[in-house]
């Protein structure tokens, strides 16, 4: 019998150890848990640059100003010998504000916009802006297609401030990127300023510097614009066209591109 009786203590002893021991293993863990959560683990920051390493940029990574930007509008050159303004208007069922003179005078003071005596000749008096919102279609391609079935029109195509040669593509609203592109700007630059622009405006930090390729009369220029921000009503913009090699100005005017904002 006091073997049974001993033997009986021991196992009460042993349970309430266990019970001892499971209580205060809880309360550890819930302290723990405390604890960690009023005073966590700090993240460390990092202090580290992105790298720049060109290698690490695959050609089909390339950054979005590698392709040709800037939609401006769709020019047309109407045809000197053929229906009115006013006939082709009405013909592409355009209201009397959908199609303006894409280029105007430099300054109020300008008579003309200016060309070269020997440039070709640009018929700057038939050029003309169209706003594709008057049309029944989607995109500059729809809207091209569209005028060029007009009988009075001879020749459309999209305005792009972005050049479609990537010789003069830049991705530096003041071209420091491309050594070309800033050769053609400067031409221009020194063109607008010889007609009445300041070099304050142009070389304002506000203003934005586009080479592309225009068409006129079968010729294909060079088109630089110095666009004044914000795009969009009431920017400014003003233009120089100059030869295929970008070493001489043919003409300079203004852009009536942001008119509609």
């Amino acid at each position: 019998m006091p073997t049974k009786l001993l033997v009986l203590r021991r196992v009460r002893r042993s349970l309430l150890y266990v019970a001892v021991t499971a209580t205060l293993t809880t309360g550890l863990v819930a302290l723990d848990r405390m604890h960690a959560e009023s005073s966590p683990t700090p993240i460390t920051s990092s202090t580290s640059a992105p790298s720049t390493d060109p290698s690490l940029f695959s050609a089909g990574n390339v950054p979005p100003c590698g392709s040709q930007l800037g939609f401006a509008g769709v020019s047309v050159t109407l045809r000197d010998t053929g229906p009115s303004v006013a006939a082709v208007r009405a013909s592409l069922g355009l209201a009397d504000n959908d199609m303006t003179s894409e280029f105007i005078p430099l300054t109020d003071q300008a008579s003309v916009v200016w060309t070269a005596p020997a440039a070709p000749s640009f018929a700057f008096d038939r050029v003309r802006l169209v706003r594709t919102s008057g049309f029944a279609v989607r995109g500059s391609d729809a809207a091209v297609a569209k005028l060029q079935t007009s009988p009075g029109v001879a020749t459309a195509e999209p305005v792009w401030l972005q050049s479609s040669d990537r010789k003069y593509l830049s991705c530096d609203y003041k071209l420091r990127d491309n050594q070309a592109a800033q050769a053609v700007a400067q031409v221009a630059r020194q063109a607008l300023i010889a007609h009445g622009v300041s070099s304050a405006t142009l070389d304002d930090t506000g203003t934005m510097e586009f080479v592309s390729v225009r068409h006129f009369n079968g010729q294909e220029v060079l088109q630089v614009a110095f666009v004044r921000r914000p795009v969009g009503a009431p920017s400014v913009a003003y233009v120089a066209l100059l030869n295929r090699s970008g070493s001489k100005a043919l003409a300079v005017a203004r852009a009536n591109w942001y008119q509609w904002g």
